[in-house]
């Protein structure tokens, strides 16, 4: 019964950051129609010079770049900033008198924007297909399909401490919101959400190897385009199992230090 309870105060807050997200719509539409505009561009330029890949027929780069933009909207919402304003604002003191978890507090949150953004997604998806006619690649095999949506469940693990990590940054730089945006932006270069990570140099290919961010957008694609063996799943896999831990670990460490250095003014 105390589960339910506990359950019920974070219902609460997702229906109330659903409520939100819907009250302020404009805001809500345009920036989805800014993602679109991006990636119907970036579809033209892949239409323009993705003859010439050897990797990928045309076909399948349409798709990654259709699939990553709809990933685009839905894995990055930036609650970073929210959280960090909570923190250096001192509203966080609000939550930790209370019998409730932040950081748990925040994922429903998230929750009810990401549920806005898939649907945003797909409309979006339905809609660069038509606008551009392209061809795009439906994947039919039940294996793929399975493959595809367990690691997307990983890349959303991943992106989610991320951003917590990366707010919980204000407990030390203020509210930083111009690195914070950066390290984004990079994150999102080397996640493959702007082009397929195997069309870069071999170079880079091994620096963005030892990071967790190709496993956020390049990876999930890669299996739905039927890419993947049984082996490749399992070590992809394992790979998302180990970022996992390791950035939940470095959330729960400086989580704890940051508390411990706190301090709320108020006003």
């Amino acid at each position: 019964m105390l589960q339910l309870v506990d359950m019920g105060k974070y219902l609460v807050a997702f229906r109330l950051a659903l409520a939100r997200e819907l009250m302020y719509r404009a805001n809500f539409v345009f920036g989805r129609l800014r993602a679109l505009v991006l990636y119907i561009a970036l579809l033209f330029v892949f239409h323009m010079f993705g003859r010439e890949s050897i990797i990928y027929s045309q076909e399948e780069l349409s798709t990654y770049i259709v699939l990553a933009g709809s990933m685009y909207m839905m894995l990055f919402v930036y609650s970073m900033d929210m959280v960090a304003s909570e923190i250096v604002d001192g509203d966080l003191i609000n939550f930790l008198l209370r019998p409730i978890n932040y950081l748990a507090y925040w994922f429903w949150k998230i929750g009810a924007m990401r549920v806005l953004n898939i649907l945003a997604a797909i409309v979006s998806l339905v809609l660069v297909v038509a606008a551009t006619r392209s061809s795009f690649f439906f994947q039919t095999h039940i294996f793929s399909l399975m493959q595809f949506a367990v690691l997307l469940i990983g890349a959303l693990s991943i992106i989610t401490l991320i951003d917590f990590i990366a707010g919980s940054l204000s407990f030390w730089t203020y509210r930083s919101h111009g690195p914070r945006w950066l390290s984004m932006i990079g994150i999102q270069f080397l996640s493959g959400a702007y082009a397929p990570l195997d069309l870069f140099p071999g170079w880079l290919q091994q620096i963005y190897g030892a990071t967790p961010f190709p496993s956020i957008v390049f990876v999930p694609i890669t299996a739905y385009l039927g890419r993947m063996n049984g082996y490749e799943f399992l070590a992809a896999l394992l790979v998302q199992g180990v970022w996992i831990g390791v950035l939940g670990v470095v959330l729960a460490v400086v989580w704890k230090k940051g508390i411990r250095s706190y301090e709320a003014v108020g006003r």
